[in-house]
């Protein structure tokens, strides 16, 4: 038995705090292997309904010299005879935790290897045992000479408090995640090396991970080199988005991160470079001559080509996220047609442009910057604000580019500002044509065309209703079960089927609040041009109010708001006195209201359509003051 220089309790703890899960403690043997110069790694594993029963990874490698184990190899601890090189992908380890990190899921692990001595020209084999409850020793066997292959094989032993942390409810299930973890942390090794890792004598497949390779060739001057892209579907293990050269013999010579690598857009990628040019490649001064120089712009070039689409996918993917949680301004139904679209096209323009802003942010910071774009449409001066945001979070590669997006921003300013004044002479034009059927006899068809043009606009009764629920000849047992389905998204089995009336209404349209804490609720009646008022058209009003006040689920003052309009063209002389005193407010039409959760008005068509039509030319003049500006 040898003793490590360094107590248990010291190896245990830093074993925990450096290595996270028994899945990255496995791969710390693969490591080991792979920093062995090993070209094949097998996993064999078995496994019972509900456990690993047994676990064991061989190599080729060059195996653990004897000597080395009384030097620094296993009797110190916290050090590693491997020396990670500047900008190489090996050796791996650096800190000696991987040979202890099996305590994270077995109860002891044993080694037994052989190794060639370069001195004595004879191979050796051996074993060390290592058991969990004493880190801090060693038992390594006397050698004896063999004619096999140099190689290692570390198997383990499980206890069941060890064993449930490879746990799984199924082992097809436990041997599924072994294997995904696996792909996810060597995949992009395989690609570079010339290595083989299987499990159960099966190799690795990792293609449900990546996007198919692309491969070409690119010459410069006199020198070719053979290009190698993949696009990885998910974040790798411990690996970030890097290029690697190779000379002509597949080594590799040199490695860094991409200009793309941690963009915070899900574009996981690794380029592999290969070419004779790197056969004599010196780092130090090599990366000064012209031909790195233009090779480095060309695969820097190339990386952003192949980002294009996928970012557009992000940022798509990333909008309808934003749509889904409920945290995107809220347009009324005249916003809706012009400037919803043009707000999805400027976020989306954003994240393309500096996809940090949403991903390394919170849904506090996301929903703010949100509201803020949505204000810029409409303000100019909001829009240094925006800038002076991203001049500060986004990296010196954008910045070249801001004032491209910022010219862009302008550009999608001014068609929002045309696309509303287009919505807005398009709605005058509405309420001309409204006007003419509610007042022209030449313009007056029928009642259902006015009923239909009404059901069609029916804005004109305020931006904040934004779902009809029902119109001519719907009666008020019909109109109840689509309140349910489409204001309370209930189906038909969710709520008790009810006889409430057989009285139809001409128009019922609703605005839902974004939180769903207040509806408010519209009906309209509408009489015909040449129908005077009279009393009885006010009590078939008022009369569907006591209706609607007597379902209990409609009337909650907390949740659901009702206004009922009555709108007339003229009223008949015999009912004039009436009217006066019926109406309380001259202006607004005001009639009957209570405290809790209704109103009734009686309206003029004419002073309904004037008022609409004031409020337009208003903003349509607002609008235009506004574009001489631009």
């Amino acid at each position: 038995m040898v003793k490590v220089v360094a107590s248990h309790e010291s190896i245990e703890r830093q074993v925990h705090e450096n290595i996270k899960n028994p899945f990255d403690a496995l791969n710390e043997y693969i490591w080991n292997a792979i920093d062995a110069n090993a070209k094949n790694v097998n996993i064999v594993i078995t496994t019972s309904s509900d456990s690993i029963k047994s676990l064991e990874i061989t190599d080729n490698g060059e195996g653990i010299n004897f000597e080395d184990l009384y030097k620094d190899l296993f009797l110190e601890f916290n050090t590693s005879r491997k020396h990670p090189r500047e900008n190489q992908s090996l050796p791996r380890g650096k800190k000696g935790f991987g040979r202890f990190s099996f305590i994270l899921f077995a109860s002891k692990a044993r080694w037994d290897t052989i190794y060639f001595d370069k001195k004595e020209k004879n191979s050796y084999k051996y074993n060390i045992e290592i058991e969990g409850y004493e880190l801090d020793n060693f038992k390594p066997n006397n050698k004896t000479q063999t004619s096999k292959s140099n190689g290692t094989s570390v198997s383990f032993v499980f206890s069941t408090s060890n064993n449930q942390n490879l746990i799984t409810t199924k082992s097809k299930d436990l041997l599924k995640k072994i294997k995904e973890n696996i792909s996810l942390e060597f995949c992009w090794i395989i690609e570079l090396l010339d290595l083989k890792i299987t499990i159960n004598n099966n190799p690795i497949d990792y293609s449900e991970f990546m996007e198919k390779p692309i491969v070409h060739n690119h010459t410069i001057g006199e020198e070719s080199f053979k290009i190698k892209f993949i696009k990885w579907k998910q974040a790798l293990k411990n690996q970030s988005s890097r290029y690697y050269l190779l000379n002509s013999k597949g080594e590799e010579v040199f490695v860094d991160t991409t200009t793309l690598n941690y963009k915070s857009d899900d574009f996981y990628h690794s380029i592999y470079v290969t070419g004779k040019y790197f056969d004599n490649f010196i780092t130090i001064t090599g990366r000064f001559e012209d031909t790195y120089k233009q090779l480095m712009d060309y695969v820097n070039d190339y990386l952003k080509k192949q980002r294009k689409p996928y970012i557009k996918i992000f940022s798509k993917n990333k909008y309808d996220e934003f749509k889904e949680k409920n945290i995107l301004p809220k347009f009324n139904k005249f916003e809706e047609k012009v400037k919803a679209p043009i707000y999805e096209d400027v976020v989306r323009e954003i994240i393309e442009f500096a996809p940090s802003l949403v991903s390394n942010t919170n849904e506090s910071q996301r929903k703010l910057l949100l509201e803020l774009i949505n204000k810029l449409l409409d303000d100019e001066s909001l829009r240094r604000t925006l800038f002076n945001i991203l001049e500060i979070l986004i990296d010196d590669d954008n910045k070249e580019q801001l004032k491209e997006l910022e010219e862009k921003l302008k550009k999608y300013g001014l068609k929002n500002l045309l696309g509303t004044i287009r919505a807005v002479e398009n709605r005058l034009e509405s309420v001309k044509r409204l006007s003419k059927m509610t007042s022209d006899d030449k313009w007056y068809y029928s009642e259902s065309d006015l009923q239909k043009e009404i059901e069609e606009h029916f804005w004109i009764f305020g931006e904040e209703y934004n779902l009809m629920i029902g119109a001519e000849e719907d009666d008020f047992t019909k109109l109840r079960k689509l309140y349910y389905e489409k204001v309370k998204k209930m189906q038909l089995n969710e709520y008790e089927q009810l006889f409430v009336s057989k009285k139809q209404v001409d128009l019922f349209i609703c605005g839902i609040s974004p939180e769903g804490r207040l509806n408010r609720n519209l009906i309209v009646e509408i009489k015909k041009p040449k129908e005077l008022l009279k009393k009885g058209h006010y009590l078939q009003i008022d009369d569907y109010k006591d209706i609607i006040l007597n379902i209990p689920e409609f009337n909650t003052p907390e949740t659901n708001h009702w206004d009922f309009i009555l709108l007339y063209t003229d009223v008949s002389k015999d009912y004039v006195t009436f009217f006066e005193n019926e109406i309380k407010n001259k202006f607004t039409g005001l009639a009957k209201e209570n405290n809790k959760n209704y109103r009734i008005y009686i309206r003029k068509w004419s002073d309904l359509l004037g008022e609409v039509t004031f409020k337009l030319r208003f903003l349509k003049d607002v609008l235009e003051e506004r574009k001489k500006k631009l």
